[in-house]
């Protein structure tokens, strides 16, 4: 068997690197519009993001103020419990001693 070389003429060589090159070419282009598209939509994302970033860290910074207020409404409570029960203690001690007196009198009376 024997093989047939065709040689190509210069032009045609050229011709058929000028149209890989131009397919090339329109490969890489598309592919650079592709990823142009996503490059904007990742900057899109990344503004979304960084605006939800600042609201939540104002969020944040809101509960942070409520929180300090609660625990401040806390303590008041808790102290107003605590003179409540020792107020309770006091009417408790007098209620107990007038019950005493009562009974006294009540023994005096009989």
């Amino acid at each position: 068997m024997t093989t047939a070389v065709v040689e190509q003429s210069p032009i045609e060589a050229l011709e058929r690197r000028l149209e890989d090159f131009l397919v090339k070419y329109e490969r890489l282009r598309q592919e650079h519009e592709v990823l142009r598209q996503e490059g904007t939509h990742l900057k899109e994302e990344v503004s979304e993001l960084t605006q939800e970033s600042k609201e939540q860290r104002q969020e944040i910074s809101r509960l942070k103020g409520e929180v300090a207020e609660l625990k401040q409404e806390n303590t008041s409570i808790k102290s107003e419990g605590s003179s409540l029960k020792q107020d309770r203690d006091v009417i408790k001690e007098r209620i107990t001693k007038l019950i005493g007196q009562v009974d006294e009198r009540l023994g005096q009376l009989v």
